[in-house]
């Protein structure tokens, strides 16, 4: 069972539960599950932020920074509706057994409580140290079944998105205002992201498995900007494939990178 998936949060999931945070009612304690902060992702996977003041527990496989408590998530330690919020992202993928761990997550949240999850589909391998699944929407629709209102979405081709995302709420409902100003927020905070590509986001939402609603959204960010971030995506690409291996080429292509972010040509990371 793995939890230790951290490697790398994608800003696009980073700012989906900071705009959760802004638009849904969060009931404490909350309980984020592979909560691990790898060394070097610090700012990028530090989801606390979001909730200053408010109960707030981490769990993981392992020890390390983020995390407050050890634990297999297949068989949870909490009592049945005690948790008020969880958030699982970027960890579905690592967990042997999801949809147990779906049932475990039902069985602790509280009535009215949130599930805040996310998953890649069209994404590589990444074991840490392992990498079961990939999820399309129809998948976190399913794994979401006992949940009385959902929303799921995804970011991307799709036909192929990279990025899925849920919300579940336990015995509540969702109102069209609420989904549609969590949907336009997103929007928003994505546009201000460099690793926004000029794409396609789609969201759905549900009440007790009926479609209420349909939100359709292409070209978050305008063209240039998307000609500006895919420049930047080649870049990483051509130094994780050839130019990290070498130390001279990467001491070149350290004098290109801050040459070019000087002359404002390559935006800076998100945080």
């Amino acid at each position: 069972m793995v939890l230790n998936n951290k490697i790398n949060m994608r800003p696009n999931v980073w700012y989906f539960v900071k705009t959760i945070s802004k638009i849904f009612k969060i009931n404490e304690p909350i309980l984020e599950i592979g909560s691990l902060q790898v060394q070097g992702q610090e700012s990028i996977s530090n989801l606390r932020v979001f909730f200053n003041g408010m109960k707030y527990i981490g769990c993981d496989i392992s020890e390390g920074p983020g995390v407050d408590i050890v634990m297999d998530v297949h068989n949870l330690s909490f009592q049945d509706n005690s948790i008020g919020t969880i958030i699982i992202v970027e960890t579905l993928e690592h967990i042997e057994n999801p949809i147990r761990v779906m049932e475990e997550i039902y069985r602790v949240l509280k009535n009215e409580g949130l599930v805040v999850m996310t998953s890649s589909m069209n994404f590589g391998i990444h074991n840490y140290p392992s990498d079961y699944w990939r999820f399309t929407p129809q998948g976190f629709l399913l794994l979401l079944k006992k949940f009385n209102a959902k929303i799921v979405g995804f970011q991307g081709n799709p036909l192929n998105p990279h990025s899925v995302f849920g919300i579940g709420i336990k015995n509540s409902s969702i109102d069209i205002e609420t989904f549609q100003r969590f949907c336009n927020i997103f929007v928003s905070e994505l546009s201000k992201s460099t690793h926004t590509f000029d794409e396609n986001l789609f969201f759905n939402y549900y009440i007790n498995g009926e479609l209420k609603s349909h939100f359709v959204k292409k070209h978050i960010i305008g063209k240039i900007k998307a000609v500006r971030n895919k420049l930047y995506l080649y870049i990483c690409k051509i130094y994780n494939l050839y130019i990290m291996h070498n130390q001279t080429f990467r001491k070149l292509f350290k004098k290109v990178y801050q040459f070019l972010r000087i002359k404002n040509i390559l935006p800076p990371y998100d945080r």
